[in-house]
């Protein structure tokens, strides 16, 4: 587990160099991370659409307090609702620990996260390496909107060779220590 965020190893975190300041504090000179959401009062919305009213709009970046203050519903919420209904023994408390977690890793086919025993796993960082990415295969298990197996899921043939290395993201459990890869082509 990461000290500034359960859910993003230290290593991994990676602030934004441009974002100037928080778009939802205004706080300058301070770490700004990328979090794609709506300013809420916390625990807003579990499940629920956000209403769509006029002069309400995503915000981008959030520095560390007003992330892990639980009052950015995040814009993606849709994309991981069936996935941690179906895999985290609890859903709502899992939707918070995602509102509380800056918008790391990169999904470009929509938000996902591993899950194992139950729990949302830690995000790691990205293969250092095409190497490092093919070798994923043998190394960690396969998710896409849950466990998955990759040689079926594809093709036994095909390799883990994006167009970028941030197409794929890699995590831990924090229980067993199972390795989870996730790709999301462009």
């Amino acid at each position: 587990m990461g000290s500034k965020f359960d859910l993003i190893a230290d290593n991994a975190l990676k602030t934004v160099s441009d974002a100037g300041e928080c778009s939802f504090c205004g706080a300058r000179d301070v770490p700004i991370y990328n979090i794609e959401g709506f300013d809420i009062e916390p625990g807003q919305y579990i499940f629920e659409k956000f209403p769509e009213e006029e002069g309400v709009y995503e915000m981008e970046y959030a520095c560390e307090d007003c992330i892990k203050s639980g009052r950015i519903k995040l814009f993606s919420e849709n994309d991981f609702e069936d996935v941690v209904k179906k895999y985290c023994r609890e859903p709502e408390a899992s939707v918070l620990k995602l509102r509380k977690t800056p918008s790391i890793p990169f999904c470009i086919q929509g938000d996902d996260w591993a899950v194992c025993c139950g729990e949302l796993c830690e995000f790691t960082g990205i293969p250092q390496s095409y190497k490092e990415s093919i070798a994923l295969v043998d190394t960690h298990q396969f998710w896409s909107r849950g466990p998955q197996n990759w040689k079926t899921f594809w093709s036994f043939e095909f390799t883990l060779e994006p167009e970028s290395l941030r197409e794929v993201s890699t995590f831990r459990c924090s229980h067993c220590g199972k390795e989870w890869f996730i790709w999301q082509s462009s």
